[in-house]
């Protein structure tokens, strides 16, 4: 339908499109939605009991581990319904999130708020699109993190005295071959 999706590493999803709905459940991990305009089929979202709902707009939505939700809203706007899923005594009203907004549904925890993030954090939440990762005096167990979350191969430390060693530079995080030849070389 010229929608796209973008899935983080370790995510799961199951897309039904019929001719009313176009609907995506999102069963584990982070995916970013770029929506195609058609307002005769409504693109749904579901993840943990939440439903995002949008017609024409970009979207990311992370389901944690823990089973709370994170939508941030990159264009346009969507609708988040099921909120009564956090809150029993929420309303069921849908609550909307405008670009430039995210929402965070914790699993038990208090009501969630719309939030409006600067442009830094949402380039944060979206780092993990691009196969390139910028590092300034990082720990190499994070750049490690950063790999494994990315590749197929996963990398770990045989030596934990080089765990806070700093790492600084651009790295293709589908790479991780190369990364470790340079770290031996250098």
């Amino acid at each position: 339908d010229g929608s796209t999706l973008e899935l983080n590493a370790a995510s799961a999803v199951r897309v039904q499109f019929t001719a009313a709905e176009r609907h995506v459940k999102l069963e584990s991990g982070e995916a970013h939605f770029a929506v195609a305009h058609d307002t005769a089929r409504p693109f749904i979202v579901s993840a943990g009991g939440i439903a995002v709902r949008a017609v024409g707009t970009a979207f990311n939505v992370r389901y944690a581990t823990g089973g709370d939700i994170e939508v941030t809203v990159t264009e346009g706007k969507v609708s988040v319904s099921g909120v009564e899923r956090v809150d029993p005594n929420a309303l069921s009203a849908a609550i909307f999130v405008s670009a430039g907004q995210r929402i965070v549904l914790p699993h038990h925890a208090p009501p969630p708020t719309v939030e409006q993030v600067d442009p830094a954090t949402l380039r944060a939440a979206l780092a993990w699109q691009s196969r390139l990762a910028d590092f300034a005096d990082a720990p190499l167990t994070d750049v490690i993190a950063r790999f494994n979350a990315r590749s197929r191969i996963q990398l770990f430390l045989a030596d934990e005295k080089l765990a806070d060693r700093r790492i600084g530079g651009t790295f293709a995080l589908d790479e991780a071959e190369a990364f470790v030849r340079l770290l031996e070389r250098d």
